[in-house]
């Protein structure tokens, strides 16, 4: 007997298939659907609801997080960087710069590797159509060790599109929607892509902290993680060859880029001293130049400006007390800098006014002043440490060296 044209048995058959095909439909768009209306992630912006409000999940998923907000917004201006670039930029107040830069976004990220930071160029071209790109550097985005070219956040900056809605139907990402659900603690990063950087502090240390306590603690972590194995290749890759890919890049699309190197506190100096040596850094400045010097002669365009805010001057060497508080003037520790420094660093490249307080802080790298900087910088240094001799005890004593 046969029904509209089909045997009894095949039409159970299709038909099985057919509601199962259907019921796997309205799951899924159930399931991708929750995902996407609760937005554990912050990326999809398609309703505001109470229950939703704090998303605490961007905080371990900042890199997929940024990556979305640069892909579906447009900024005049993207700042690029590590943490000490998304805790020390926002809400800046300097009228230049909010001349150049009405809309801007801080897509800075904790521990980036200078990889990272050549994809999420391309996509802030591409994507956000930013015309002006501010770059904070870190020795330690150079080290080539730490590259991984097959890592997870690799594949979302090569394809940023793919992940926005693969992500919607991942297990992982329905129970992060449903840690999401009434949540009381918030995410740390404001809608500019700012770190708030004392309200995750207060999450992590007890209200009555010391600095002191707070620079020890950062010292130690230098010590033991970030520096305990550096180099600037491998057997696959070179950090200087993909820092020459970011300038050729900045070159073929005419950007306006200010490329900077990140302030930390001097103690800081004295822990890289003693895993890496200092010539480290002075041999990678020199090699910052050099690249400069010769992209600008192979676009026959001027060199992209590159500052040194790091090294030994009036900001860099506040000094430190036992006082019971988290914050002094500059520093909240000796890696991370408050909004005032980041605000000055912003004036000091755009105004380029000699006039301005602290005059030793910042300096324009050029091929033809880097040699008398670096030997300065050794002046500056040897006096310090001459003054210092008990912080330097100490530091040595608590990472035990």
């Amino acid at each position: 007997m046969k029904f509209f044209g089909f045997a009894k048995n095949e039409f159970t058959y299709r038909g099985y298939v057919l509601g199962f095909l259907f019921l796997f439909f309205v799951l899924g768009t159930l399931f991708s659907g929750f995902n996407l209306i609760v937005d554990p992630y912050d990326v999809y912006d398609v309703v505001e609801l109470d229950a939703f409000k704090n998303k605490p999940q961007v905080n371990g998923f900042t890199r997929y997080h940024k990556t979305q907000k640069l892909l579906s917004n447009t900024y005049a201006c993207v700042f690029l960087g590590s943490s000490r670039v998304e805790g020390a930029f926002d809400e800046i107040q300097e009228p230049t710069f909010r001349e150049l830069c009405p809309t801007y976004y801080n897509a800075g990220i904790n521990g980036v590797n200078i990889l990272e930071v050549y994809h999420l160029l391309r996509i802030s071209a591409k994507y956000a159509k930013a015309k002006v790109i501010f770059y904070g550097m870190d020795l330690l985005q150079f080290n080539a060790k730490g590259i991984q070219p097959d890592a997870f956040e690799m594949k979302v900056y090569r394809n940023p599109w793919v992940y926005r809605y693969l992500l919607l139907i991942s297990k992982n990402t329905f129970l992060d929607s449903l840690k999401t659900i009434h949540a009381k603690q918030i995410s740390f990063y404001k809608d500019n892509g700012a770190w708030l950087i004392l309200e995750n502090y207060k999450d992590k240390f007890l209200p009555n902290v010391r600095i002191h306590d707070l620079f020890l603690l950062n010292e130690k972590a230098f010590y033991d993680n970030f520096y305990s194995d550096f180099s600037f290749e491998t057997k696959t890759l070179s950090s200087f060859a993909i820092y020459r890919d970011i300038l050729t890049f900045l070159h073929e699309n005419q950007l306006k880029a200010f490329i900077f190197i990140n302030p930390f506190h001097v103690r800081l100096l004295e822990i890289e001293d003693l895993r890496i040596g200092y010539e480290q850094s002075e041999f990678w400045k020199k090699e910052l130049v050099k690249i400069h010097q010769e992209l600008s002669e192979e676009f026959q365009q001027e060199p992209i400006p590159l500052w040194d805010f790091s090294g030994y001057n009036e900001i860099t060497t506040e000094e430190i007390t036992h006082e019971k508080n988290t914050v002094k003037y500059y520093f909240i520790e000796g890696s991370h800098i408050n909004h005032q420094v980041g605000e000055l660093i912003i004036k000091k490249m755009l105004t380029h006014n000699p006039k301005e307080p602290h005059p030793d802080f910042g300096y324009p790298l050029t091929i033809e002043n880097i040699d008398s900087y670096l030997r300065e910088q050794r002046k500056k240094q040897e006096y310090w440490r001459k003054h210092h001799q008990n912080t330097i005890q100490e530091i040595k004593a608590f990472v035990g060296k």
